[in-house]
């Protein structure tokens, strides 16, 4: 597959994402990050022009699971209350994720939908607050529209969480279950950069009213609000 103008815009469209952040690239780094996309595309995943978007999705997440290296040396800096640098910012992007094979969720997510975008389909990222009691960062998921002429559903592709879960030998479908979900609030964007680099925690973001749904069951929910809106 050669990659076309829609194939960029659709790149570009995750990227200026403001939930993600064409801040965080240079000219060069995007530029390598498309190279990348399209070697990937010809020669890593083998997508089949019959495969369903199902498929397809399945296929892209089982590849990014061996991409899934947390770059733990971000995190330190939070946990460490530490400036973050600015050599890190990178560790945020899909360039780091498919590049350098080492980032952090937001680079993961950002990866993802990239490659899902270039097979067209639509993809969206939302946050999650992971189970565990002391896991306070916001959790970043790519989340796939499926379609066809009569319905759309949402499926979560989340190849970070799944590949964790499965090299701890924990049940991914449960814990999912015990996932709380929700839409990047404008608060996020306005301050990724806070708590030295994870921006503002989930218990700041909860004590706001904002819409949050228990488990994966009706993460549709989250995006009919937005709709009703638009046909109004």
């Amino acid at each position: 597959m050669v990659l076309t103008e829609e194939h960029i815009n659709r790149i570009k469209r995750v990227i200026y994402d403001e939930v993600h952040g064409r801040e965080f690239y240079t000219d060069e780094m995007f530029q390598d990050t498309t190279n990348a996309i399209s070697r990937l595309i010809n020669d890593k995943i083998s997508i089949s022009i019959n495969d369903t978007q199902s498929e397809i999705i399945e296929k892209i997440k089982t590849f990014m699971m061996t991409k899934c290296r947390n770059r733990q040396e971000y995190i330190d800096y939070y946990l460490n209350s530490k400036q973050l640098p600015k050599s890190e910012l990178q560790y945020r992007t899909a360039y780091a994720t498919l590049l350098k094979e080492q980032s952090v969720c937001p680079g993961i997510a950002e990866a993802t939908r990239i490659l899902l975008e270039c097979y067209g389909i639509n993809t969206h990222t939302i946050f999650a607050k992971l189970p565990e009691y002391d896991k306070q960062i916001p959790h970043f998921i790519c989340v796939a529209e499926i379609s066809d002429n009569v319905s759309k559903f949402f499926k979560l592709v989340d190849p970070e969480r799944e590949d964790s879960c499965n090299q701890k030998n924990i049940d991914y479908q449960k814990y999912k279950g015990e996932m709380k979900f929700f839409k990047p609030p404008q608060i996020y964007f306005n301050r990724k950069l806070d708590n030295f680099g994870v921006g503002p925690l989930v218990s700041e973001i909860f004590a706001r009213d904002i819409l949050f749904i228990d488990g994966d069951e009706n993460i549709e929910k989250l995006f009919e609000v937005k709709e009703r809106f638009e046909k109004e």
